[in-house]
């Protein structure tokens, strides 16, 4: 049975149902905590606390590093399997991005978190932005510790402008209908999330999942109810403005990304020019 952990809120009972089930008799998602409920804000929930661990998983794409090859874990489109999906430009990726989505990956009990370097950002035209192997590699060095992590060509392999709606598209046809998708994004790029091409079929692939700061409250722009959730997380000051600026002005990156991104940065000379 799972855990059902619920607050009332007004007239309002929002509920977040846990695990403890078998995936074919080969797995368990172990419950450690508790799902609680803050607030609700017009269409969107706010989760504040939880605690689940999480299964090494097959991958989607998966990189070196990635449980692939594990038989124990719950199959990628299985009845229950629950796969994260966090995208992003990832120029470079830094520890916030990974704490972001461990995190998230905690509280929602996911079985598996993807990372989808973008290919051709449509709203990045205008700054220059690395090339998208180089990234996709920063990308799969700083996964490849993590058996839950992994990390998808499915945008840099895609020619043309990247959008996020092609992308959940061809990953729910690739992970079937029985599996529960969840995208991943910072409370800011959520607010925007009208202005990205197909808003309104989005969440027709997907729960979308904001990761704000406390206190964070995110207006209702007519997100369909049920369709999104806010995950409280302290922030980590970084950003990858932030390191790009401090590799260009020769200051130290250690401690802001992995020790294998910061010497694929040195090793390809990235950021040394340019802006952002």
């Amino acid at each position: 049975m799972g855990v059902d952990c619920s607050e009332e809120i007004g007239t309002r009972d929002v509920r977040i149902l846990g695990a403890n089930r078998d995936a074919d008799g080969r797995a368990h998602r172990r419950r450690v905590g508790v799902v609680a409920i803050l607030s609700l804000v017009g269409s969107v929930q706010r989760v504040v606390t939880a605690g689940a661990a999480a299964l090494a998983c097959p991958s989607l794409n998966p990189t070196p590093g990635a449980a692939s090859g594990e038989s124990e874990g719950m199959r990628l489109g299985a009845a229950g399997f629950r796969l994260g999906i966090m995208g992003g430009t990832f120029d470079p990726i830094h520890y916030a991005h990974l704490f972001e989505a461990s995190e998230v990956a905690h509280v929602l009990a996911l079985d598996e978190v993807v990372f989808v370097p973008a290919g051709r950002p449509w709203q990045k035209d205008g700054r220059a932005i690395s090339p998208a192997e180089d990234r996709y590699a920063m990308a799969a060095i700083a996964t490849r510790s993590n058996r839950a992590f992994s990390v998808s060509r499915v945008e840099v392999d895609r020619p043309g402008p990247t959008y996020t709606v092609d992308t959940l598209r061809e990953l729910r046809g690739a992970c079937g209908p029985e599996a529960d998708l969840f995208f991943i994004l910072g409370a800011d790029a959520l607010a925007q999330i009208f202005t990205w091409r197909d808003a309104s079929e989005l969440f027709t692939f997907a729960h979308f999942v904001g990761c704000s700061r406390v206190g964070y409250q995110l207006a209702d722009p007519g997100i369909p109810i049920g369709s999104v959730s806010l995950v409280e997380i302290s922030g980590l000051a970084i950003s990858s403005s932030l390191i790009r600026r401090r590799v260009r002005a020769g200051q130290p990156i250690r401690y802001l990304v992995p020790d294998g991104v910061a010497q694929y940065i040195s090793q390809h000379g990235l950021y040394r020019d340019g802006d952002g």
